[in-house]
């Protein structure tokens, strides 16, 4: 999440890409409270998704397509992106390398 969460608006300026969210977190995105910028040492999100996905959605890059699931454990609206037909699942950080993400963030009550 910090990563991407951190260079989100440098991504989308640098890119052109969208910035999708789960609906549930759409609120969240840029109150400091919920998404710890402070925290990390980076300055707030001053940024505005540019569309929100629900559960079961279907998103398409390029010719793959991708499932968008609710994953919430890390925060509510927790999503991984799955695409049967090419095999891959983006999971952000619902799973790590040997264990799942972290559960006790603010939006995890």
């Amino acid at each position: 999440m910090v990563i991407i969460f951190g260079a989100l608006e440098e991504l989308k300026e640098r890119t052109g890409a969208k910035i999708l969210i789960h609906r549930i977190e759409s609120e969240n995105l840029r109150k400091e409270e919920i998404n710890l910028t402070p925290l990390l040492g980076m300055k707030n999100v001053q940024i505005e998704a540019d569309s929100r996905v629900d559960d079961g959605d279907l998103l398409h890059v390029g010719n793959i397509e991708f499932k968008v699931i609710h994953t919430p454990g890390h925060t509510n609206g927790g999503t991984s992106l799955y695409s049967k037909e090419d095999k891959l699942v983006f999971t952000g950080d619902t799973l790590f390398k040997g264990t799942y993400g972290r559960c006790d963030l603010p939006t995890r009550k």
